[in-house]
C-alpha cells in the first residue's frame, strides 16, 4: 500500500449503510452519464444524499460491483411503484367507482375536485 492509498479511506461493502449504497449507485449512474432528477425527493432526502455522496472516497471495484448488483436485484423484484396518493388513485379509478364514493373519498381526505 502506498502512502497515498493510506490517506484515502476505503469503503468496504460489509460496513455500508443503505444511504451509502444509495450514494454509490447515484454517483455511479451519474458518472456513466445518466441524467438523474432528484428534485422529486423530499428536501431532507436530497440533503442526506448529497452529504453521503460528498463523504464517498475510494470505493473498490468489488464493492461497487456488489452494490450495483444488489441494486439491480432490488429493481428486478419491483412489480410496480405507485406514489400518487388519493388524487392519482381517483384519476385511475375514474368511471370504475361510483361518483358518490369518489366524492366521499375526496371530502374525507380534503382533496380538491379540480386538481
Amino acid at each position: 500500500m502506498t502512502a497515498l492509498n493510506r490517506d484515502i479511506p476505503s469503503i468496504a461493502h460489509t460496513t455500508l449503510t443503505r444511504r451509502q449504497k444509495a450514494a454509490i449507485v447515484v454517483r455511479f449512474l451519474m458518472n456513466e452519464g445518466a441524467d438523474i432528477n432528484l428534485t422529486q425527493l423530499p428536501p431532507a432526502l436530497q440533503a442526506n444524499l448529497t452529504k453521503e455522496i460528498a463523504e464517498l472516497r475510494l470505493v473498490d471495484r468489488a464493492t461497487l460491483s456488489q452494490v450495483i448488483e444488489e441494486f439491480a436485484n432490488e429493481l428486478d423484484a419491483v412489480g410496480f411503484s405507485s406514489r400518487g396518493g388519493l388524487a392519482d388513485a381517483l384519476k385511475l379509478l375514474d368511471g370504475k367507482i361510483t361518483p358518490q364514493t369518489a366524492k366521499k373519498l375526496r371530502e374525507d381526505a380534503g382533496v380538491r375536485l379540480f386538481e
